[in-house]
């Protein structure tokens, strides 16, 4: 059981197995962890939003993590403790993974003030994101095997996903990242903010998320790797009645994403 320790007037919660390293590193209220420097710069793509990484060091050992820190103007708090959804939605989700069994970053802590608000992940030991990997091993003779047995895990997993009602909304190949060299598995999930969750799957969640993935791998695979992956995908997600109507609208959705992207030189 991950229990959690209430830190700071309310202000931070802290999984129980961490918050020993959190205080000798000084880092056990809200404003140490907005004001910390980080140990280098994961992702600052808006002003609003920012990743650092974290390294937290004691005795035991090191537990590298990733910062992610919202700084949002007039949206609505939510949540026990006050925050943009944005931070408390992936905290909620990355434990939604674990406690479903999907593979996701292990949540560490959250916090929030008002209109500012962080989450705490711990670093996913990997050797790179599948959109690298798949470009680093072209199809041939000696990559054809793995990139088959990846386009089937693939497929099982996003169906074991959209089975259990879950949608990522950003569901990009970049955003999986390989725990393998040469197989790339295990893969990991990650970037879980967008995350939505019911006990149904919306057909339109589920085009969107299957178009995102298709935009973003189709000019790296092969039409037999789609078919493996579609495959594992129906087979899991055991709706068959629904990959009869869903590829054209995969297909719509992705042409309109690819626009989009070109539009906006994203």
């Amino acid at each position: 059981m991950n229990n959690e320790v209430i830190l700071d007037g309310g202000r931070l919660i802290v999984r129980e197995k961490f918050i020993e390293l959190f205080r000798s590193n000084r880092l056990d209220s809200f404003e140490s962890l907005m004001e910390h420097p980080g140990h280098g710069v994961a992702k600052c793509v808006l002003e609003s939003r920012s990743t650092v990484c974290l390294n937290l060091a004691d005795e035991k050992g090191d537990l590298p993590c990733f910062l992610k820190r919202h700084k949002c103007r007039g949206r609505r708090a939510l949540g026990l403790i006050p925050g943009p959804p944005g931070a408390l939605n992936e905290w909620n989700a990355m434990k939604w993974f674990e406690e479903s069994g999907l593979p996701g970053p292990e949540p560490v802590a959250y916090g929030a003030d008002g209109e500012s608000s962080l989450v705490i992940s711990a670093g996913v030991p990997h050797y790179s994101k599948l959109s690298e990997w798949v470009k680093e091993n072209r199809p041939g003779d000696k990559a054809t095997g793995a990139r088959r047995r990846v386009a089937m895990e693939l497929g099982r997993l996003v169906g074991r996903l959209h089975l259990m009602g879950f949608s990522h909304q950003d569901l990009y190949l970049c955003h999986f990242l390989c725990g393998n060299r040469e197989t790339a598995l295990p893969l990991t999930l990650i970037d879980l903010q967008r995350v939505r969750r019911k006990k149904r799957l919306p057909r339109s969640w589920q085009v969107k998320d299957l178009a995102q993935l298709y935009f973003s791998a189709k000019e790296s695979v092969t039409h037999g790797e789609i078919l493996r992956f579609w495959s594992a995908y129906i087979k899991e997600f055991s709706q068959k009645e629904r990959g009869i109507t869903l590829w054209p609208r995969i297909a719509r959705k992705a042409k309109r994403i690819e626009r989009h992207t070109i539009k906006n030189n994203l």
